[in-house]
């Protein structure tokens, strides 16, 4: 599966042989490591909305990305008048 360009440029390989790039194993290794790195950082993300009992919108994670890895560095949540009553009562 791909797009029409990508189908044509394959096509025209031989015409054009240098302008068509091949992805080398590292490279998909590099984006299999990050994909998988971006959804650990989604789950976190869900993670703490639930354990703080706020919607998703309101934290908002400060992810670095070193290499493939994400490092999360931060988080702010925001709080509403209800959330900080709940929380300080408790």
């Amino acid at each position: 599966m791909g797009c029409a360009w990508c189908f044509r440029v394959e096509q025209a390989e031989p015409e054009f042989g240098a302008a068509v790039l091949r992805v080398s194993d590292d490279t998909v290794d590099y984006d299999e490591r990050l994909s998988h790195n971006e959804v650990q950082v989604a789950r976190l993300h869900g993670s703490l909305a639930k354990a703080l009992g706020v919607p998703t919108e309101a934290v908002d994670l400060v992810v670095v990305e070193r290499g493939a890895d994400l490092i999360v560095e931060s988080a702010v949540v925001f709080l509403s008048p209800r959330d900080i009553a709940r929380l300080t009562r408790g």
